[in-house]
C-alpha cells in the first residue's frame, strides 16, 4: 500500500451512482472533480482531527493524481484539506 510522508494525505474517490428520473444509472468518473474523497492513508505528522476513513473536500488545484495497482488516488498536503465530515 502507499505510505505518505510527513503531512501528506492519500485520498480515494468512491464511485457514486446517480439515477435519472427514467431509471438510467450514471456513475461518476474518477477524473472528474467530485467533491467528497475518503482518506486512505496519512503521513505521521497529520493532525489528530483527521482519521483514515474520514470524508473530506480538498483544493484540487493543490493535489496530485497517482495511479497505483490500477487504482487512482489523490495526494494532497493536510493544509489543502478544506472540509471534513464528522
Amino acid at each position: 500500500m502507499l505510505q505518505p510522508l510527513k503531512s501528506q494525505v492519500i485520498l480515494k474517490q468512491s464511485p457514486k451512482e446517480l439515477t435519472t428520473a427514467s431509471g438510467i444509472v450514471l456513475t461518476t468518473d474518477v477524473n472528474t472533480n467530485a467533491e467528497w474523497l475518503e482518506i486512505i492513508a496519512m503521513g505521521p505528522t497529520v493532525g489528530s482531527d483527521l482519521k483514515v476513513g474520514t470524508e473530506v473536500i480538498i483544493n484540487f488545484n493543490q493535489s496530485r493524481t497517482v495511479k497505483y495497482l490500477d487504482e487512482q488516488y489523490f495526494v494532497v498536503d493536510e493544509a489543502h484539506i478544506i472540509i471534513a465530515k464528522e
